[in-house]
């Protein structure tokens, strides 16, 4: 199964371009799910263990990202077709990784659970797509406020370099974060067919 986790800082464009990545060339979705979890109560939820069961979790979802992708699809689409065929669930896109709650965990503690940092290690995506957050928050009440954006970025980029992780920056508007981030899909998917 290959596997695409697109990350990044909070509000720079993840789920927009999970959904249009699934739109273009098929596949299925593992929503996050930590962002309900740190959303419910920005003050009280956010201990160690807390982003420890957040990983376990990710690594749950990452282990069954199969069923958990074919189920998103049919929980969003049914039976429609894309492109006149039924969708396979390859590739999946993630919505985050366990890395974003090494990289959190370090911002708010000052240091990681070893048990995260052997996730990070373990679970191993095909790549990852790092967002750039180079356009501005729109305001929502649903989710709290957002990090230094460009600090987390470069965090981001300094620990997928430091781990040797496949990543590739998307950028810019909308249509050219699509264009680069289908480009680069579709040129994996077409080495793994051959």
């Amino acid at each position: 199964m290959l596997r695409i986790a697109i990350v990044g800082p909070e509000y720079s464009g993840k789920t927009a371009l999970s959904s249009e990545l699934m739109w273009h060339l098929g596949g299925g979705r593992v929503s996050d799910g930590t962002h309900e979890y740190i959303e419910e109560d920005e003050e009280e939820r956010h201990t160690e263990p807390d982003f420890l069961d957040m990983a376990r979790s990710q690594a749950i979802w990452f282990m069954d990202a199969g069923d958990l992708s074919a189920e998103y699809w049919e929980m969003m689409h049914g039976d429609d077709p894309v492109m006149g065929r039924m969708v396979p669930m390859e590739p999946t896109y993630f919505e985050s990784d366990v890395l974003n709650l090494k990289i959190l965990s370090q911002e708010k503690f000052g240091r990681v659970h070893p048990e995260i940092e052997q996730l990070v290690r373990e679970l191993r995506y095909d790549l990852r797509l790092l967002c750039r957050p180079d356009f501005p928050v729109e305001p929502d009440p649903m989710r709290v406020a957002p990090l230094d954006r460009e600090h987390i970025f470069a965090v981001w980029e300094r620990e997928l370099k430091a781990y040797g992780f496949p990543y590739v920056i998307v950028e810019g508007t909308h249509e050219q974060r699509v264009s680069k981030a289908l480009s680069v899909v579709e040129a994996m998917l077409r080495g793994a067919t051959s």
